[in-house]
Order: structure tokens, then C-alpha cells, then sequence
């Protein structure tokens, strides 16, 4: 099925993620064309003081070196330069004004005060990130109020009905109003297209969403006082904490998880170590762990020997590539094994051969080389193997989880065509492999609501087929071992014995490896 998608956008806003989007659908050659809406934009609300806009403007200067930035110097331009001469370029458009025919239209212009003219559904975004008075007021309150995440909604509205098709939690940089603006407007790019190569695949236009994510209603006005203190906060917190190096390592512990029964490993204080996996080889125990040496700062695949004989004591780099690797899943199938590490700088999911075990592994082959998978787990399942992983897409990365399929592993994986089967912060990111508990097939994910690796949600799996996925959440485990008290965001399990991986706070040392 081909969809073609018109776009309205605003003369006078031409912001990067605006252009990744349109060359997104430019070249699946869904987009039908592009209206620009030469009308004035919304007036700013009267809560958004002259110190916010100031602090915003300091803000994004600061940060100018990771925001994203256009070269499109108009969007006349983009069509002339970019776009095929054939595609219809809507350069005097006025709302109201009657549209070419197409599926869907996405409405980035998002002129309050009149409705688009279009025979079909209407799609917005709430916020939306190009409204940046009402954006910025919207995400400069909640980070006032300590809130950690934000909600993004895309938002259809027709003449009969309007309805959230599907939302994403967006995880706010506290100490960046600017940033995480910008990283609203990079997840768009996310969100859009999930749900056009769902529409793609089923031949079934999305309809309203099912999932329903709580969102705390905190508020706090935006006063230039109040933004003058946060400020002030602000860089007293960064003074306090510039020496502070969180580090990161692993442990074992029994299979009941208690605290009391926790071995850490200590790390040199240039290094992390994270991403434990487990396996028992000839009665002895190996761990595989992601290992990070801050002067080099690119993540290694090593392996700890005889765990449950001496502990952890000198791991050996085993894997290492140009790029980051992490995340070492190591599994047996037809007596050999088999490693298959996050590469997700690749751009691809690749698996590995061991030819001498722990130390000697080849490239066997790409299972998924167009797909930039984050922490994939193989699951054999139901005669058939499975990948459930999430895509590195922007500021999505531990939002969406995608399951691909095939009958065998050396077979073409396929991916399903609801993917992805799950949009969540808080619990799509696998966190490890899948056990089974009571007779139940558990699925592992992170938590990353209040932070990156803030923690490990347990959610048993209903209904696994290559139509549909069903799942739900039973258990969370927030950071319970001290002192790594900070993060947390794998688990496996090897027998009796469970390995987990932790942050703690090294005051003092941050300095030195910056």
C-alpha cells in the first residue's frame, strides 16, 4: 500500500527535524506535497515572560553544538532544491484554502485560530514543537516542578471525531529547557513514522490509541523570578556536582535477589563495567560484560573466568570493533555459541561465532542489516526465533519495541507489521534475556523515566505470534543495592545465581575523565 501525506508548515520556522521529516517522507515517495501557511503565527501566551524567552535564548546558545539546525534557508528553497520539480509545492497557501487529494495530512503549522480545508483526517501534535511559546512555557513548567518526562501526543481530528493515535513519553533534560525542546521535535520524526509503516503494513489507518499513559499534573508558574531561581539552582547544582563521576559495575547475588547475598566487582576508576551475561561452560561460570575505558571512550565486549570460584577478577577484552559494543548476548544453538552484541553505531544487528571459547568469535552473519537494533534479544519460541529489540531513532531510542521473526537463524528475519508492539519509556528497552518464573515467560525491560538505566520492569508475556504481541507488567526493581544506588538496568540469570549491573557516585573523580 502506498500512503501519500501532505505537510503544512510554517513560513517562517525552519527547524531541523522539520527537514529530517520531509526528506523521511520524500524519499519513501509518500509525500503528496507541501503547503506553506503564510498566515501569522500564534501570539505569545501572557504567563511567557520576558525571562523565559531570555533564559531560553542563553540556553540554546550554550547548547548550540548539540541542537539541531537546518540548512534549508526556506521552504520555497527545499522544494526547489530538494523535491522533484512534479511535486506540489503550495507557496500562497492560506488555511481554508482547498488541498490536493491525499491519505493524510500533518499540520506542523498549527494555526489555532482556523481549520485546514481537508476531506481527510487532520493529524497534529500536542505540543507541538514548532508552537515554541506555548512549548517552551509547557516544558520549562514541568522541569520547574522536577518532572522527568514529558508526553507527546499525535493528535487526529476530523469533522466527526478527534482522537490521540498514538503518544510517547519524552525524557527531559533537567538541566537544558532548550535541549529537550529540541528533543521533542527530534522524537516527531519517531512518532510519525511508526505509525505510517504500521498504517504501510496492515493497510489499516491508525485509530485511536489503546495505551494510556499517566502523566503527573504538576505545575509551576513561568515567572521571570521563578526562572531567575531555577536558574540559580541550577548553577549551584552544577558546581556541587562537576566532581562527581558516576561509575558503573556489575554483580551476582542468589536468585532471590537479596541484597545481602550482592558481590561487587571494583572497577579501576577509568573504567565501567555493565551489561553482565552469564553462561555455565564445563561447570565453571562466565561472565560477559560491556567494558568502557573512559581514555579511549568506546565500549569493548569482555569476560570474566571461574565467577563462582574467585569472583571477578581481570576481565579479558574478547570483541572489540571501530565502533561501540555492549550488551553481549551469548546463547548456545545446535552446540555452538553464539554472541550477539548491541552495535547499534553499525547501523545493523549482527551475530557472532565463537570459535574458542570464552576468547575467539568471527562474523557469522547480519540478521538485521538495515536496523540499528539497541539491546537484542534472541528468543527461541513456539518453533520459531524471535528478536525483540528497539530502534536508535532520535530521541527514541528506549521508546519503541520492535519484534522481528524468522523459522530458522539462518533465515531472513521479518518484522511484524504492528511494530512497534509497544511505545513506552518506562518499560520497551530490554534489559536482559527472558526467563521464566512459576511457568510464565518473563520479558526484562528498562525503566527510563527518571533516567537512563533508572531501573528494570518484569512483564509477563500473554500472546507472542507473528500477527500480534501481548504483554503485562507484573514486577519493578528500582536501584536496591548499595552503594550503586543510582541505576540499574540489567538483569540475567545463570542457575541459582542472578548478575546485575548498578551506578554509584564517585565525588570527586568526575574531573578527570571529562
Amino acid at each position: 500500500m502506498t500512503i501519500k501525506i501532505g505537510v503544512i508548515v510554517a513560513e517562517d520556522c525552519n527547524e531541523g527535524w522539520i527537514e529530517n521529516l520531509l526528506d523521511y517522507l520524500y524519499g519513501r515517495q509518500w509525500l503528496a506535497f507541501v503547503a506553506i501557511d503564510r498566515t501569522s503565527r500564534v501570539s505569545p501566551s501572557a504567563h511567557y515572560a520576558w525571562g523565559v524567552c531570555a533564559y531560553f535564548n542563553w540556553d540554546a546558545r550554550r547548547n548550540a553544538h548539540v541542537l539541531p539546525v537546518s540548512s534549508t534557508k526556506s521552504w520555497e528553497y527545499w522544494l526547489e532544491n530538494v523535491a522533484d520539480p512534479h511535486l506540489i509545492g503550495l507557496v500562497h497557501y492560506r488555511p481554508g484554502q482547498a488541498l490536493p487529494e491525499c491519505n493524510v495530512i500533518l499540520d506542523l503549522a498549527v494555526n489555532s485560530s482556523t481549520e485546514h480545508a481537508a476531506a481527510c483526517a487532520l493529524w497534529r501534535l500536542d505540543p507541538c514543537p514548532v508552537q515554541s511559546s506555548a512549548t517552551r512555557g509547557v516544558v520549562l513548567e514541568r522541569i520547574m516542578a522536577h518532572q522527568t518526562t514529558s508526553m507527546l501526543k499525535l493528535v487526529s481530528h476530523s469533522v466527526d471525531s478527534t482522537h490521540v493515535i498514538d503518544q510517547r513519553s519524552i525524557r527531559l533534560d533537567l538541566n537544558s529547557p532548550a535541549r529537550s525542546v529540541a528533543d521533542l521535535g527530534k522524537a516527531v520524526v519517531g512518532l510519525v513514522a511508526d505509525n505510517l509503516v504500521r498504517w504501510q503494513r496492515t493497510g489499516i489507518e491508525p485509530g485511536a490509541s489503546s495505551v494510556v499513559v499517566f502523566e503527573p499534573l504538576k505545575r509551576a508558574k513561568t515567572t521571570t523570578l521563578g526562572v531567575a531561581l531555577m536558574l540559580a539552582r541550577r548553577v549551584q547544582d552544577t558546581r556541587r556536582h562537576r566532581d562527581v563521576r558516576r561509575q558503573w559495575s556489575v554483580a551476582t547475588l542468589n536468585a532471590a535477589l537479596a541484597p545481602d547475598s550482592a558481590n561487587w566487582h571494583e572497577p579501576p576508576l577509568h573504567m565501567d563495567i555493565a551489561d553482565p551475561f552469564p553462561v555455565w561452560v564445563d561447570e565453571r561460570l562466565y561472565v560477559f560484560v560491556e567494558s568502557m575505558d573512559l581514555n579511549h571512550g568506546r565500549g569493548q565486549i569482555s569476560v570474566f573466568t571461574d565467577v563462582d570460584q574467585q569472583g571477578f577478577v581481570a576481565p579479558q577484552v574478547v570483541l572489540e570493533r571501530p565502533f561501540h559494543l555492549s550488551f553481549p548476548v551469548v546463547f548456545e544453538h545446535k552446540g555452538v555459541w553464539f554472541m550477539l552484541p548491541e552495535q547499534s553505531e553499525s547501523g545493523r544487528v549482527s551475530l557472532y561465532r565463537n570459535t574458542r571459547f570464552p576468547d575467539e568469535w568471527v562474523f557469522e552473519r547480519d540478521l538485521l542489516p538495515d536496523f540499528p537494533g539497541l539491546d537484542t534479544i534472541p528468543l527461541w519460541h513456539d518453533d520459531r526465533w524471535w528478536l525483540f529489540t528497539t530502534a536508535r531513532s532520535g530521541t527514541n531510542i528506549d521508546n519503541n519495541l520492535h519484534i522481528f521473526h524468522a523459522n530458522s537463524l539462518d533465515a531472513e528475519f521479518q518484522p511484524l507489521a504492528v511494530n512497534p508492539v509497544k511505545s513506552s519509556l518506562g518499560s520497551s528497552r530490554m534489559a536482559g534475556h527472558f526467563f521464566r518464573k512459576n511457568g510464565q515467560l518473563m520479558r526484562p525491560a528498562q525503566n527510563g523515566c527518571r533516567t537512563y538505566g533508572g531501573g528494570i520492569v518484569l512483564n509477563r508475556v500473554d500472546h507472542l505470534t507473528v500477527t500480534d504481541y501481548k504483554e503485562t507488567q507484573v514486577k519493578s526493581l528500582d536501584p536496591f543495592l548499595s552503594p550503586y544506588l543510582e541505576g540499574l538496568h540489567t538483569l540475567n540469570y545463570a542457575g541459582d545465581i542472578a548478575v546485575v549491573d548498578g551506578v554509584r557516585r564517585l565525588p570527586g573523580q568526575g574531573s578527570r575523565w571529562r
